[in-house]
């Protein structure tokens, strides 16, 4: 029994180490895989019953395990950020629906580089806002991995009432402003997209 066993071992030895191979394995061409990236939200002010949040986020062209052939991914090409707001009364989101839903033109991203979004953004009524966001919202861009676009948009870990991607907003004139029959939460003050 043992003879076979050496056998097979060095049989098998010479395809596995072809296949780490690291000079091998970076012939291959690969494609891009766009992640969502750096969350953050900071209260900015209140003022005129509102509280004005600055959320930056940002959308990396991942290189992922393949660090070594970094210089054989490709660019990824033109797509669609979307970014949806729910609103909660209570920070389990039970009742959640969502209140804003916008898309922006996201233009060519280089491997291991980035496109930043960063929205100073007003909210007009009480309560839990989750932000959830998605690169590459149409799927223009052929990933290694599709599966991969959204953030994690459930509040999964909250710390007291705040927690990754939710904004907990209080003091505000607490009614949502009516424009053409449609209730407003909330107002983009500016919107800036930078790439590096």
């Amino acid at each position: 029994m043992k003879k076979y066993v050496a056998l097979f071992l060095i049989a098998a030895a010479p395809f596995s180490l072809t296949n780490c191979d690291p000079e091998e394995v970076c012939k291959n061409v690969y494609l891009a895989d766009l992640l969502m990236n750096n969350f953050s939200s900071i209260f900015d002010k209140e003022e005129d019953g509102k509280n004005y949040y600055d959320i930056s986020q940002s959308i990396l062209n991942s290189v992922g395990d393949l660090l070594d052939c970094k210089d054989n991914i490709k660019t990824a090409g033109k797509s669609k950020f979307k970014e949806q707001i729910l609103f909660s009364t209570n920070p389990n989101f039970t009742d959640s629906k969502v209140v804003d839903e916008v898309e922006y033109d996201i233009n060519e991203i280089e491997v291991d580089k980035s496109a930043s979004i960063k929205e100073n953004i007003s909210f007009n009524v009480d309560g839990f806002y989750i932000v959830r966001s998605t690169a590459d919202a149409r799927n223009d861009v052929e990933e290694r991995d599709e599966l991969n676009n959204e953030d994690e948009n459930s509040p999964v870990s909250l710390v007291g009432e705040v927690g990754h991607r939710i904004i907990k907003v209080e003091n505000t004139k607490n009614t949502p402003t009516i424009i053409n029959g449609k209730e407003i939460y909330l107002t983009r003050e500016s919107v800036l997209i930078t790439y590096e």
